[in-house]
């Protein structure tokens, strides 16, 4: 019977040889070799009676324990850590679906004519800009009246409408121009994507139109429909791009205000209508944070400057 050495560690090993060595003499005897193992055996039920802290009963408990001291310690903050990282990731994920970059409304992209009308950049939601517009606009009237409206206006038609207005008036009014060298080839794409948008729209505004028989209120809602629909595009751009809301002056009000009429109803609105709507409302919070900034501080040095005038020996007051 030969007796062979195992692949152990080196750490283990350097423990385990002052036990395993004097095993392996030139005496290969089977017994001899049990004899030997039985009195190691004995030695350490003594030496553990004498050391009960250190109670071993053969090599295979020793092997276990140095397995166990060697193991890696599990630190303790190693849930925190998990904890955190997860935490971490959440956040990034709500950054990315809940919050959007603050950018000029020149740098943006049209994203090109496709089959569907393309959703409101910057993670805009549609549905809470018609929310926005129909709080402002105040149909209080009767209760029918509400819930008419929110189906009408809420409605896939409606929508897409807003969604192709939008584009429309971006490829009009905002899309960076190209070279000059380049300028024929970039009026006759202008004029090819927007004659493509006001087909869609004239579509579905018939659809829309279609599905307006069956409500009783078909004329007033008809009625007050192109003047909403030209608030949630202003009110659209404004919550796409409050970084821009100075290009959002009066002529660009009063031009989406008059499209829309006339391509709708083919009339004019009346001059200045945009001056009746709810900016509160249509804007987002502290959009014209920045210009109240610097009135205030322009009042605060107008006062300066008068106070200091009336200061006896100032060389104003000479």
């Amino acid at each position: 019977m030969e007796v062979k050495k195992q692949v152990v560690k080196p750490s283990v090993w350097n423990l385990l040889e002052r036990k395993i060595a004097p095993l392996w003499v030139n005496d290969d005897r089977e017994d001899v070799i049990l004899a030997k193992i039985q009195k190691e055996e004995a030695e350490e039920r003594e030496l553990a009676k004498a050391t009960p802290q250190y109670q071993i009963g053969n090599m295979r408990d020793v092997c276990r324990m140095l397995i166990d001291q060697h193991k890696e310690p599990q630190m303790d903050y190693a849930p925190q850590q998990t904890r955190s990282k997860s935490k971490i990731e959440q956040e990034e994920q709500q950054q990315d679906t809940g919050l959007k970059k603050l950018i000029f409304v020149e740098m943006e992209e049209y994203p090109g004519f496709s089959d569907t009308p393309c959703l409101l950049p910057q993670k805009v939601e549609t549905r809470s800009i018609l929310r926005i517009v129909t709080s402002s606009i105040k149909i209080t009237e009767k209760p029918g009246l509400m819930r008419e409206w929110k189906d009408f206006f809420f409605s896939e038609e409606s929508q897409d409408i807003l969604h192709d207005l939008f584009w429309w008036f971006f490829l009009k009014k905002f899309q960076k121009p190209p070279p000059e060298s380049l300028s024929f080839v970039y009026e006759r794409e202008l004029r090819e994507k927007t004659s493509l948008l006001f087909g869609r729209v004239a579509r579905t505004y018939t659809m829309l139109l279609n599905g307006t028989f069956r409500l009783i209120n078909r004329e007033k809602l008809l009625l007050q429909y192109p003047n909403a629909i030209a608030q949630a595009v202003y009110a659209a751009y404004c919550h796409a791009f409050p970084v821009s809301w100075r290009r959002y002056d009066t002529a660009f009000k009063q031009d989406v205000l008059e499209t829309v009429n006339l391509w709708m109803t083919g009339t004019k609105p009346m001059i200045r209508h945009w001056l009746y709507w709810d900016y509160s409302k249509l804007e987002p919070p502290n959009m014209r944070k920045d210009s109240i900034d610097k009135d205030a501080n322009n009042q605060k040095t107008e006062g300066f400057e008068r106070t200091w005038q009336c200061v006896p020996g100032s060389w104003s007051s000479h």
